[in-house]
């Protein structure tokens, strides 16, 4: 999920939750129970790349393993060089097949295959 996060870059909450498709509220939360390191700017709060990588990073290791013949949703994601947004969008919509293992969507491998070549370059989900 961090290859698509510049570790040199200063993110606000939006674009940090961008990454990790979490609420503004919810990076807000992390930030005080000081889980997630921030500097409070006078608009609102920034992350550094480096941070917010560490931070999922640590988030993602504390998750049970991916089972076989299953992708997370973000790494689908990363797959098609999009925000997992897009990824949460077409489960949604049903236009990608998953399950939720109490932590995050799982799309079979089949199905993820099915939808990186059926996506067009810059289309949605």
């Amino acid at each position: 999920m961090t290859g698509s996060i510049d570790l040199n870059a200063t993110y606000t909450l939006r674009e940090a939750g961008d990454f990790v498709d979490l609420s503004r509220e919810r990076l807000r939360v992390a930030i005080i129970q000081g889980v997630l390191a921030a500097t409070r700017e006078p608009d609102g709060w920034r992350v550094t790349g480096a941070d917010l990588a560490a931070w999922i990073d640590a988030r993602e290791a504390h998750l049970p393993a991916v089972p076989p013949g299953f992708l997370a949703a973000s790494h689908v994601a990363g797959r098609a060089a999009v925000s997992p947004v897009t990824v949460y969008r077409a489960i949604a919509r049903g236009h990608l097949p998953a399950r939720w293992d109490g932590h995050r969507w799982l799309v079979p491998d089949d199905a993820a295959a099915g939808w990186l070549s059926d996506r067009k370059p810059g289309g949605f989900g």
